[in-house]
């Protein structure tokens, strides 16, 4: 279809006729590469506080379900546990991310798929191709929505777009129509919210957590309602007060249609090697190329100048001393210190304990940023980075890096992705049972085989 103003019908309609057997190899080869990522990225946000809070909840909704509950051994509604799932998945800045929609598509989708598949019974590779569709969605109304302006405005794109992702991929799997997926759309859009205040107030930031798992859930109850007739309107996207009226800022609706032969949203994702917020993760590339692998003393390092192209440079990126995990892992000093002082795959540098560690502080009062104008004149635009390292020796060392490692242009591919779940887990039998569940995925006749794995 050529690109033009589509109708939330149309869009839905080609939602739904995306069918298993349009995946190419290269598709499904992508969707088994983010749901290994989404298996590791959960188990590990489960273990966090707030991946137990959301479990504690989901177990005091009372009675039992068909859906897993990531890190534990109790199944629950497919609410509840697309809630929670989502929470976790979302839970340590390690999730999947489109960068043109400015959102994290793996930890809405997946949670909220995967649980209704529980409950249906859907093969692997229905899910795989209501997931694609709803990667597709979620992002083309981001892009469509330019919803990199909402940030700026205050909410958070992720929390805002997600439900029409969890929508789709559970309306595909419930065999809603078109009608009927804008509809489940109508209905989840006066559900959505998506504050980052949580951003102002540190003590307050555990929300932030949720901001996958509330557009997991929603999706799910909004489809499900739409199964039993509850009526909506069916210009969520669209219409006077639609998605665009009430949180587009110049919204670009050609944006949602999209040439055919273009491939399908989820080769566009980026994977998340680093534990922090994907603005710095050129960053640290660019000091890993300087420091020769990270290899160097920490406390033989001057001063660290960081040029970046965009919104890092920016007051709230540059918090020398967090007071909470995000507020660390949103703090551009403390995450490149931490990077230099124990290697950027070093997961634990963002605990509450590690963050007032006064080495590492000390490194992160020597790095500085700045506005790089040239980097930003560049097409590789806001993810790219500059460094300039002084050591106390005299020496100096400048890298460059225009691609984080897990961009597309730079992919993680499934043993990098086996690595990070290493990394996370440090259980070698657990990942490569995961590993052959998800390589096993396409095949498989449910999805069981998968998310038993990542239970307790």
């Amino acid at each position: 279809m050529p690109a033009q103003h589509m109708s939330s019908v149309e869009l839905a309609a080609e939602a739904i006729a995306l069918t298993p057997d349009q995946l190419s190899s290269q598709d499904i080869r992508m969707l088994q590469r983010l749901l290994l990522d989404y298996g590791f990225v959960a188990l590990a946000g489960a273990g966090q506080v707030w991946g137990q809070r959301l479990r504690e909840w989901a177990r005091m909704q009372g009675g039992t379900g068909p859906a897993t509950l990531v890190g534990d051994d109790f199944k629950s509604t497919t609410q509840a546990a697309a809630l929670a799932n989502g929470t976790s998945a979302h839970g340590y800045e390690l999730d999947d991310t489109h960068e043109r929609s400015f959102s994290h598509p793996g930890a809405v989708v997946f949670p909220a798929a995967l649980a209704v598949a529980e409950q249906s019974g859907a093969s692997g590779a229905e899910v795989f191709a209501a997931v694609a569709a709803g990667y597709e969605v979620m992002t083309r109304v981001g892009m469509a929505s330019r919803s990199g302006l909402m940030l700026r405005n205050g909410r958070h794109p992720t929390c805002l777009l997600g439900p029409f992702g969890s929508v789709t991929a559970v309306g595909k799997l419930l065999r809603l129509n078109a009608v009927e997926m804008a509809n489940a759309w109508g209905i989840a859009l006066s559900m959505i919210g998506g504050s980052m205040q949580f951003n102002k107030e540190p003590d307050g930031d555990m929300v932030k957590r949720m901001h996958a798992g509330i557009p997991a859930q929603q999706g799910v109850i909004a489809a499900q309602l739409t199964q039993l007739g509850v009526t909506g309107p069916k210009q969520a996207i669209e219409g006077e007060h639609g998605f665009f009226g009430l949180f587009a800022d110049g919204p670009r609706p050609e944006r949602l249609g999209k040439p055919g032969g273009v491939p399908l949203e989820i080769h566009d994702m980026s994977f998340k090697p680093y534990s922090c917020c994907r603005l710095f993760h050129s960053l640290i590339d660019a000091v890993g190329e300087a420091t020769e692998d990270f290899s160097v003393d920490h406390r033989s390092i001057m001063s660290i100048r960081a040029g970046v192209p965009g919104d890092a440079s920016k007051a709230l990126y540059q918090v020398p001393r967090p007071k909470s995990v995000m507020a660390a892992q949103y703090s551009l000093p403390y995450s490149v210190a931490a990077a230099v002082r124990h290697g950027p795959m070093r997961y634990d540098a963002f605990s509450l304990q590690a963050i007032n560690d006064m080495e590492t502080l000390a490194v992160a009062d020597r790095i500085e940023a700045y506005f790089d104008a040239e980097l930003a004149r560049e097409k590789s635009g806001r993810m790219s980075a500059r460094v300039v390292i002084k050591f106390k020796d005299g020496r100096e060392r400048e890298a460059v890096s225009r691609a984080a490692l897990g961009a597309p242009e730079k992919p993680l591919d499934i043993d990098g992705i086996k690595a990070k779940g290493q990394a996370l887990l440090a259980d070698a039998e657990r990942v490569g049972k995961i590993a052959a569940a998800v390589d096993a995925f396409p095949r498989a006749g449910h999805v069981q085989n998968f998310t038993d794995l990542l239970g307790d």
